[in-house]
């Protein structure tokens, strides 16, 4: 949300940079903006997926013990 909001109201970000290649026909670098974008996304959901199997263990197991 925050990136979006950057697209249309901030003069600074990742999103900012986004649009104003966005509208100087800077085609490539745009694309290279939302890739690393897409990227970052992955990168945070791997990492919260990580802590949450580690701060949340005892529910994980619970979970594998009911399955079984």
């Amino acid at each position: 949300m925050i990136v979006i909001s950057e697209l249309f109201y901030s003069s600074s970000g990742l999103g900012y940079q986004i649009k104003y290649f966005q509208t100087n026909d800077l085609i490539a670098q745009m694309w290279s903006g939302i890739l690393l974008l897409g990227l970052i996304g992955v990168l945070l959901a791997a990492v919260f997926a990580l802590v949450e199997r580690r701060v949340l263990r005892c529910y994980h197991g619970i979970k594998e013990v009911e399955r079984a």
